[in-house]
């Protein structure tokens, strides 16, 4: 059995991205010193490939903030623990919009959001990690192209074109597919 065969995983979210993600972000492999930094986490399976595939080099490290109100807490530890990455992934309990208030400007290299899709919650979550990510790094806005969201409930679509038009001068939208991936272009103006 491998430690493949040990982690726990509900359901895949990331095979499918896996070819995309290397395309897009294969030029930070075995790089020193990189930080990623994820919201939403679910049950940990894109943070470990993030670091087996991306930021695989010993001194890289990543963060999770999650909530766990889905309950997949114990899930995540333990995949975690499997995968042996606990010495190099620091994670944060608790509300996105409290956690990414405590964590300091500009030192992450690529920021995955994939917590709370309530339009308030995504949104808040844009712009307080958008101050977290360094000059001419990347950041992945999920579910972008997600459907399944009741009449009166405002997509991950509409919270992310906003988004992205209000900061269109800091940013190059480098991919739109089902997720959006933006780079961090410059500095805010006024």
């Amino acid at each position: 059995m491998t430690i493949k065969d040990e982690l726990q995983f509900s359901r895949d979210l990331v095979t499918w991205r896996e070819n995309h993600w290397l395309a897009m972000f294969g030029s930070l492999k075995n790089k020193a010193n990189l930080k990623y930094l994820e919201v939403g986490s679910l049950e940990g399976r894109s943070v470990i490939w993030m670091m087996e595939n991306i930021f695989n080099h010993p001194t890289s490290s990543a963060e999770i903030i999650d909530s766990f109100y889905d309950q997949n807490e114990a899930t995540l530890k333990n995949n975690l623990r499997i995968a042996n990455l606990t010495d190099r992934i620091l994670l944060h309990e608790g509300s996105s919009h409290v956690k990414l208030r405590n964590l300091p400007p500009e030192q992450f290299d690529l920021i995955y959001i994939d917590g709370c899709h309530c339009c308030r919650h995504l949104l808040s979550d844009l712009a307080l990690a958008w101050d977290l990510l360094k000059p001419k790094s990347f950041m992945i806005l999920d579910d972008y192209a997600f459907k399944n969201y009741p009449p009166d409930e405002l997509s991950p679509k509409s919270v992310i074109d906003f988004f992205t038009e209000c900061f269109k001068k800091e940013l190059t939208v480098v991919y739109k597919g089902y997720e959006v991936i933006i780079q961090k272009t410059g500095k805010p103006h006024g």
